[in-house]
């Protein structure tokens, strides 16, 4: 009975400690968005902020944000999940448990770029104050 309960410990931590990336990383990503100017609506998976922003969002998937703001070009980025080199821990630890933890739970990624940066461009229908005063003389 012992050495069915010492195997069971066994496998349960190594599959614990084996699924490095979910303990170190965790399932979400904080990424900053930041544009220029600042004040632009960032749009990214059916949420709005407003520049300059953070937001958690899940590794296991792919982003694009949308930046607006009046008065210039909206502009999109895109956020790629790659693979986490956390995930590569499992391979000394305990290997394919880990590896199915960490891919279930969505830390075998992490979210690139971190810092998501967007200069904005003044559109056609931006003009500057001056030139509207010359237009009404």
């Amino acid at each position: 009975m012992q050495n069915g309960y010492r195997t069971l410990a066994v496998v349960f931590t190594s599959t614990a400690l084996a699924s490095c990336a979910t303990m170190m990383s965790g399932s979400t990503q904080k990424v900053q968005l930041v544009s220029d100017p600042p004040g632009a609506v960032a749009k990214v998976a059916g949420r709005e902020v407003t520049t300059p922003a953070t937001l958690e969002l899940r590794r296991s998937s792919n982003y694009r944000v949308t930046f607006e703001k009046e008065g210039y070009e909206s502009t999109h980025r895109e956020i790629a999940r790659k693979v986490n080199p956390q995930v590569w821990w499992n391979l000394l630890t305990g290997g394919l448990p880990g590896m199915l933890v960490d891919l279930s739970s969505g830390a075998f990624y992490e979210l690139v770029p971190p810092v998501v940066q967007a200069s904005l461009i003044p559109g056609d229908d931006h003009t500057a104050p001056s030139a509207s005063m010359d237009e009404n003389r």
